[in-house]
């Protein structure tokens, strides 16, 4: 949600005091964000923020009206299954349709190298990791810089590089990386007048 305030910086610093992060986009803009998890109160704290005074009570959601009224999940499938065995090899059906990394060799895209196991999943859930905004302030954030930093730092001294970067490598992030990579390398050769780039589509 983007507001329009007279004075962002003073709806941000009131939010702060509250406990809370607003986003300032400009001198006349605020961004909010809200989850599922807010409750009553949190709603009431950013409306103060806003100079609003309301009561807590006055919010609803105001969706009975919009409920779903028609059949769902109405393909024999969804009640075909009744054992999370029975649903395994169903899902095995599905996926012996199409040619996997199980069945022989395919190409490697960045689809297929950022295949994660359960187990390396799960800690990115733990509350010290999740839930971090993308747009919180440094300020809040220098637990995440200091894992960084020192995992950065371990697998640059295992490896022998200089530096390594934690960068997502999927899809565009990984090739903007690449190509950051690459022009850096023909600056520190001195050929700055290497500007193109051919990309097989």
């Amino acid at each position: 949600l983007l507001v329009g305030v007279p004075d962002a910086d003073q709806v941000v610093r009131r939010a702060r005091a509250a406990g809370i992060h607003l986003r300032r986009v400009d001198a006349g803009q605020v961004g909010v964000s809200i989850g599922e998890d807010a409750t009553d109160d949190d709603l009431v704290a950013v409306a103060q923020a806003f100079g609003a005074e309301i009561a807590g009570d006055q919010f609803w959601g105001g969706l009975a009206a919009d409920a779903r009224t028609s059949e769902y999940l109405t393909h024999p499938v969804f009640g075909s299954h009744h054992s999370e065995t029975s649903l395994m090899r169903y899902l095995r059906s599905l996926a012996d349709r199409d040619f996997a990394l199980d069945r022989g060799m395919i190409p490697l895209g960045s689809c297929t190298m950022k295949l994660n196991s359960a187990a390396e999943l799960e800690p990115i859930s733990y509350p010290g990791f999740a839930g971090l905004h993308p747009f919180v302030p440094d300020s809040d954030a220098q637990g995440m810089h200091e894992l960084i930093d020192e995992l950065s730092g371990w697998l640059a001294e295992i490896s022998g590089y200089d530096k390594v970067s934690l960068q997502p490598n999927s899809g565009a992030q990984g090739e903007f990386a690449g190509l950051m990579a690459i022009r850096r390398y023909y600056r520190a050769r001195g050929e700055d007048g290497r500007t193109v780039c051919l990309i097989p589509s």
